[in-house]
């Protein structure tokens, strides 16, 4: 199973990069593990143009199936937001996740009221070309759909670059760093 996914994400990963080989692909990965992934505006030129015609839609662009999937497995999504401990220092990122390769998905939190790290271990899966996760509970019932597809590109500070961000916790936006920042095994 595990090399099953692990061959998808090689292969998505690979997709990315053929779909402009002259430019190096789509994926910027700055300064390696780490670091924000970037895009290129003129990668997605199609998509922020169809965006562009909504409200709104020139600030975030959203990118569904198998590009989203490349942008989420074998990353780290951090909130913005980090927790603070009473002399203000930044202790940890107050939400996010990892899709390992393997299929673990990895989300953690962090919380200023008890000062402790919480991590769950579930995990995804390739069924039918679609991506699917295993339910909270962790029983190995998996939900498959859309909404587990989808990325967002926003502008980053830079003229021709974009980042990559996910939405999926209320309030938050939770932005993309290349490779498993925390070292999760």
């Amino acid at each position: 199973m595990a090399d099953v996914d692990d061959r998808f994400a090689r292969r998505a990963q690979a997709r990315l990069a053929v779909r402009n080989p002259d430019r190096g692909g789509i994926v910027r990965r700055g300064g390696g593990a780490g670091s924000m992934i970037q895009v290129r505006s003129a990668d997605f030129a199609r998509e922020i143009e169809a965006a562009s015609k909504f409200s709104g839609g020139d600030k975030r662009v959203p990118v569904d199936g198998a590009y989203a999937i490349s942008f989420l497995i074998g990353n780290t999504f951090i909130s913005g937001e980090t927790t603070t401990d009473a002399d203000g220092v930044h202790l940890c990122p107050q939400q996010g996740y990892y899709y390992a390769p393997d299929g673990r998905l990895i989300t953690f939190n962090c919380s200023h009221w008890s000062d402790d790290w919480a991590m769950h271990v579930t995990h995804w899966k390739r069924e039918w070309g679609r991506l699917c996760i295993e339910d909270v509970e962790g029983n190995g019932q998996f939900g498959c759909g859309d909404r587990f597809e989808r990325v967002y590109i926003t502008r980053s500070d830079k003229p021709d670059e974009w980042h990559v961000v996910t939405d999926e916790f209320p309030l938050r936006k939770i932005v993309g760093y290349a490779g498993n920042v925390f070292n999760f095994k």
